[in-house]
């Protein structure tokens, strides 16, 4: 079977990755059999500058893989253990659905019930010159006052 071999810098995270793989060769592989297409083990043959392999796409199976620990055996062969990029295998369907995010980190929508309201920790730091103040102090002192206060920004 065919694989196309990459190194890949993204965020496993992030659903689409393209931009972030540099393919590194399409060889071809010798799956461990019973083939399980969710993690699937494959063995290529070695050649120079295959070390940095941590990403692989199987046309066949029509999926992307992370590529575990490339474990080089002998006879020149390397093991590839893969395990499945769900999101990246599936990122079509994923970014043409249409739905509602219950759940951000920067956004409070109060129309749906969510028991877990998000907070974002925030300082904001104000200098206010006060010009008659009830603390009384000779002319040439330099004081300052300092007021502190909590609370719960962006919450309800």
């Amino acid at each position: 079977m065919q694989v196309t071999l990459y190194n890949s810098s993204s965020d496993p995270r992030r659903v689409n990755k393209l931009q972030y793989l540099t393919a590194i060769a399409t060889v071809n592989a010798v799956p461990y059999y019973p083939l399980n297409i969710e993690s699937p083990v494959l063995d290529i043959k070695y050649v120079n500058g295959y070390t940095n392999i941590n990403y692989a796409y199987i046309p066949e199976l029509s999926r992307y893989y992370f590529v575990q620990k490339p474990l080089l055996t002998s006879g020149q062969i390397i093991k590839l253990p893969c395990e499945c990029d769900v999101l990246m295998s599936h990122r079509v369907q994923i970014l043409d659905l249409d739905c509602i995010c219950t759940r951000n980190q920067s956004r409070f929508n109060p129309y749906i019930q969510d028991d877990f309201p998000c907070s974002v920790k925030a300082t904001t730091t104000n200098y206010i010159m006060l010009e008659n103040t009830p603390f009384a102090m000779p002319d040439d002192s330099q004081v300052s006052y300092i007021m502190t206060l909590n609370g719960l920004v962006g919450g309800s």
